[in-house]
């Protein structure tokens, strides 16, 4: 693995490897906590970060993995993230204390509520334009009503369930418009910018949280308004390495202790002699879609329940109780 670790990098747009962005902004670096030692001296406790993988709607496992290391009383100083992983990690980061599951949640149903306003706003536009149509036309009002009505369902219909900026502005209140710098728990997203000639990986550590988890979570497959080439960035989920960052995350933090939530279904790629210690919890893919996945209570259990479990069973197989993770 460590020998063609850089060589399965593919760039999406036919080139032969994707160059990864140096660092940018501020190095997510912050200082670690400590722990008592023999003879109650006090030592330094390594930087550890949570990385959160792609994975569309098996992502919700991450929710149930978070629920686990902080019953085993894992410590997380930092998390990144890559699509669904960064839209999770950016929930979490922003209010470690609080059940990430209840702010993903409660996130979910602003954005139903803004998607019906959307679809009566643009029904009634369509109604009244077609009526006033009518009318001008030389029709009755009769006529005018019932083509109103025919066209206020084409216009409600015309609204996509899932839009990318419309999820962006409801997670932007839900973190009551965040920068990186607000957040408790330091938080880094990737996502991949796009050229004429391929694409490259970026970590995003300033600026709006809502901006950067919007650019790793574009995925065309998911947003059918979406258009890569024009928007110039695009979720990492295409390149294999970039869904599970564990190579990014350590260049940038060398030293620290990786906990790695693989939902991707795919090992994740890194060089085996990176200067971090790495815990990968792979959690089977589901197939779930993410309309189950966000409306189906017991497809939300299965996902958050298997999530909770790989992580449970790596954290005992990596040290028990003791945890040497703590």
């Amino acid at each position: 693995m460590a020998t063609d670790f850089a060589a399965s990098r593919k760039s999406i747009m036919g080139t032969t490897s994707v160059v990864l962005l140096s660092l940018l902004g501020l190095a997510l670096v912050a200082e670690p906590g400590v722990a008592l030692a023999k003879g109650n001296k006090v030592k330094p406790r390594p930087h550890t970060c949570l990385v959160l993988s792609g994975g569309a709607a098996d992502g919700i496992a991450h929710i149930g993995a978070i629920k686990a290391l902080q019953k085993a009383g894992v410590e997380i100083d930092c998390v990144a993230g890559t699509s669904i992983g960064a839209l999770v990690g950016a929930l979490h980061a922003s209010d470690p204390d609080e059940d990430v599951g209840l702010l993903f949640r409660d996130m979910i149903t602003q954005y139903k509520a803004l998607t019906e306003e959307e679809a009566k706003r643009r029904g009634s536009d369509a109604a009244l334009l077609t009526g006033l149509l009518v009318l001008a036309s030389g029709g009755t009002m009769a006529a005018a009503l019932e083509l109103g009505s025919v066209g206020y369902s084409v216009g409600a219909r015309g609204v996509d369930k899932l839009e990318l900026d419309r999820l962006a502005k409801v997670l932007d209140r839900s973190l009551e418009h965040a920068r990186f710098s607000d957040l408790p728990v330091k938080l880094m997203t990737f996502h991949l910018k796009t050229t004429t000639t391929g694409a490259r990986l970026k970590a995003v550590t300033a600026g709006s949280v809502a901006q950067a988890v919007k650019k790793s979570i574009a995925n065309p497959l998911l947003f059918d308004e979406f258009d890569a080439t024009k928007e110039g960035y695009l979720d990492p989920g295409v390149d294999r390495m970039a869904m599970i960052p564990i190579q990014d995350v350590c260049r940038r933090l060398p030293g620290s202790r990786i906990i790695a939530i693989n939902v991707s279904g795919e090992r994740a790629i890194y060089d085996s002699k990176l200067p971090c210690s790495v815990l990968e919890v792979r959690v089977r893919p589901s197939g779930a879609s993410f309309e189950d996945a966000v409306g189906s209570a017991k497809v939300w259990k299965k996902l958050t329940a298997a999530g909770y479990n790989a992580t449970v069973k790596a954290l005992r197989k990596a040290g028990g109780k003791k945890l040497a993770w703590k």
